[in-house]
């Protein structure tokens, strides 16, 4: 693999992996502004926390073997933007400037945006972990537009 091509799968999971540990320190923050889904919010920032842990095991594998891997259809640039609006919304939040509803539907959308992303194919591989680790975000990250989407009806 080119070492221009090995950098930029380097870039692309370090986006994504700062893309789920904002959620996760979004959802925190809803424990407290949304208390009546305490229980919804901690399980989706422990989730959250785990996508980061399982992009962190696919950085190692393209590390040890980056000839296994290429780019899929996604750029960093569209995660850092993620990542900076996440943040400005759990400011928002923080200060009380969002109703609970804007900040739910918010986030819903964002989930619908990373469920893109996954669904995109983050990375082309035939390493079956690393496909499996995948499917499993991509699994996920629909369960969180579910679950959201019913808060949201609720």
């Amino acid at each position: 693999m080119k070492v221009a091509t090995e950098r930029e799968l380097s870039r692309l999971i370090d986006a994504l992996i700062d893309v789920e540990i904002q959620l996760a320190r979004y959802y925190h923050v809803m424990i407290y502004f949304v208390p009546e889904h305490s229980g919804t919010w901690k399980k989706l920032s422990r989730q959250e926390a785990a996508h980061a842990r399982s992009l962190e095991r696919i950085h190692r594998a393209v590390e040890e073997e980056p000839e296994k891997f290429t780019p899929g259809k996604f750029s960093d640039t569209a995660a850092k933007m993620v990542v900076d609006e996440v943040d400005d919304m759990r400011k928002k939040i923080l200060c009380e400037e969002v109703t609970p509803q804007r900040a739910i539907s918010f986030i819903r959308d964002i989930e619908d945006s990373v469920f893109e992303y996954y669904a995109a194919e983050v990375v082309r591989t035939d390493v079956a972990e690393v496909n499996e680790i995948l499917e499993t975000l991509k699994a996920e990250t629909a369960e969180h537009r579910r679950l959201l989407k019913d808060l949201m009806e609720g």
